[in-house]
């Protein structure tokens, strides 16, 4: 039996004797598809367990092996029963998004930019458990800073996801927190996830139906009473009750189950599928098609005189000693400033797009042409990526973006098939800012045309977080200087690709991890082919796998091959 002994004794008599029948109709055949059609006719008709929809999940490999519109068919029905793939999260998907406190931050990793974006931000405006990680997101991807209100709302439901955390145990506190985030999508979608992982709490689905029944949605609510007397097969004062709200209501209500009670019509799944895809939360926050970049040659002519009543070489001061934020409000101010210091404000360049175009402060750019405005500040991020390969445009960076920009202070930079000299990078690295630094199939060189080392690299990012890199040259110091480097944060990833020339130091290695990588960092070490041999990547396994400093999470998170090749 999928189910528990200790959940099936609790069921009501009947619903034991369907799940009985369900159970011998499945081991009566060793036929996945026989398998599927009896979880189906079982779930046209009564709730299923969430054992059950796993085991169909498994059978018909629905991740990978059917078609969009079967798995919308899956997912929105699992849904309607309530159902939540809870190890992975699975149906946080574009069309079935769900406001829940266990939300996984997994599937935002897959999408491109200016898709994730709409999805982070809605996520940043109710509690749940991956608040902060879903803030570094944004700010990731951002395309201009977080507006005040919101950044408001964000701090107060990392508040108020702690309340509810430590309430888990008090249903009717817990309901009254989520209550607090006066997201009524907010209050569904969890009332729900949690009835789907206690099927037989009847007093959390009576919590449901009072919530329901005091916003008058009564929709809702006979489909919940419906859901409940699929499942409580015995509980005939609720369904008396379900039929006399029902009949308040003036007519017959329409339910998509096989064998409708006499007060209910039949419906079809593809209504109810429809209805939950039109109450999909993120409708509001689909983003508008990139603005193309207008002429800016009007943009003076209907300036007027002004005077203030600072000296204008205070004004010229304060303008040149201004950082991005407060230059940002004085050119709000008004269009003198913009003429006295005509520097724009771009939050985030990505490259390449189809088009040239705006989208708010973010600058996305064709890589075959040059950006449409000169002398502008990048304040964000820089994703230039998938260029191909080295030999396609590989001097775009140095050619067409630098020349355009005034200065980069960027906190997240993303560079892929490119060549830079170290001067170069610098331009893109060298405010000091730098949180995430992304280089791969790129080619970074000093002043002698030599590759860069490893260390020279580090040295200009003391707030790195996150950094990745391919073909990396290391010197007999670079681990040593590495160890004695000072650095403002900790680094949570580390993913070195390709390392070649001298063998890096283990003791100092270790020493500079020690010293600098968060509790529960990642790391990857891959060392190209005849750089190292396995003896010394055995050796480095065994000094990194020290559980006196590292965490069994980091432990398990370190990788140290040769050429992809993992030694253990």
């Amino acid at each position: 039996m999928l189910i528990s002994q200790e959940f099936f004794d609790k069921c009501d008599p009947s619903y034991q004797a369907v799940i009985t029948q369900l159970e011998l109709d499945l081991s009566s055949t060793e036929e996945n598809d026989l398998k599927e059609e009896f979880l189906d006719n079982f779930s046209s008709k009564y709730i299923m367990p969430k054992e059950y929809w796993s085991l169909k999940l498994e059978l018909a490999n629905y991740l990978w092996s059917i078609s969009e519109e079967q798995c919308s068919s899956f997912v929105l029905k699992g849904i309607y029963h309530f159902y939540y793939e809870r190890k992975n999260e699975v149906y946080i998907s574009d069309g079935f998004y769900r406001k829940i406190l266990h939300l996984s931050i997994e599937k935002f990793g897959l999408m491109l930019p200016s898709k994730k974006r709409d999805y982070i931000k809605n996520a940043l405006l109710y509690p749940h458990k991956h608040l902060e990680k879903f803030y570094k997101e944004y700010d990731e991807n951002a395309i201009s800073p977080l507006p005040a209100d919101l950044l408001k709302r964000h701090n107060e439901m990392k508040e108020l996801y702690q309340r509810i955390k430590e309430s888990e145990n008090d249903l009717e506190k817990w309901f009254s927190l989520l209550s607090q985030a006066s997201d009524r999508k907010f209050i569904i979608h969890n009332m729900e996830y949690r009835i789907g992982g206690d099927l037989l709490n009847k007093r959390l689905w009576k919590i449901y139906i009072k919530y329901l029944k005091d916003e008058n949605d009564f929709h809702g609510l006979f489909h919940l009473y419906s859901k409940y007397c699929r499942f409580f097969l015995d509980d005939f004062e609720m369904k008396t009750e379900y039929e006399t709200e029902v009949k308040k209501y003036g007519k017959k209500f329409s339910v998509a189950w096989t064998e409708p009670f006499e007060f209910e019509s039949s419906e079809s799944w593809d209504d109810v599928y429809d209805r939950e895809e039109k109450s999909n939360p993120n409708s509001a926050y689909i983003s508008l098609i990139p603005t193309p970049m207008e002429p800016t040659g009007n943009f003076y002519d209907n300036i007027i005189p002004q005077e203030f009543s600072l000296p204008k070489p205070l004004i010229r001061y304060i303008l040149n000693c201004t950082n991005d934020i407060i230059l940002r409000k004085l050119h709000q101010t008004c269009k003198y400033i913009f003429l006295q210091k005509p520097t724009p404000i771009c939050y985030s360049i990505e490259v390449p797009t189809e088009t040239t175009s705006f989208i708010n402060e973010a600058l996305l750019l064709n890589n075959i042409e040059h950006p449409p405005i000169n002398n502008y500040l990048l304040t964000n991020s820089l994703f230039a990526r998938n260029f191909g390969n080295i030999l396609y445009n590989p001097f775009f960076l140095s050619s067409t973006i630098i020349p355009s920009l005034s200065q980069c202070i960027a906190k997240y930079i993303k560079i892929g098939y490119q060549k830079l000299t170290l001067n170069e990078l610098k331009f893109f690295i060298g405010s000091g800012n730098v949180e995430l630094l992304e280089i791969f199939g790129s080619k970074i060189t000093d002043g002698n045309n030599g590759n860069l080392p490893l260390e020279d690299i580090f040295k200009s990012v003391p707030k790195i977080r996150h950094f990745q890199m391919t073909e990396i040259k290391c010197t007999p110091k670079t681990a040593e200087i590495l160890a004695n480097l000072n650095f403002q944060n900790k680094i949570k990833s580390l993913e070195l690709i390709e390392l070649y020339g001298t063998p890096l130091n283990v003791q100092d290695f270790k020493e500079f991890c020690i010293k600098n990588m968060d509790k529960t960092f990642g790391m990857t070490l891959d060392f190209q082919e005849g750089s190292v041999t396995d003896k010394f990547c055995l050796s480095f396994n065994e000094a990194m796998k020290d559980k006196k400093y590292f965490s069994e999470k980091s432990i398990h998170r370190m990788e140290i091959n040769i050429a992809n090749i993992h030694i253990d």
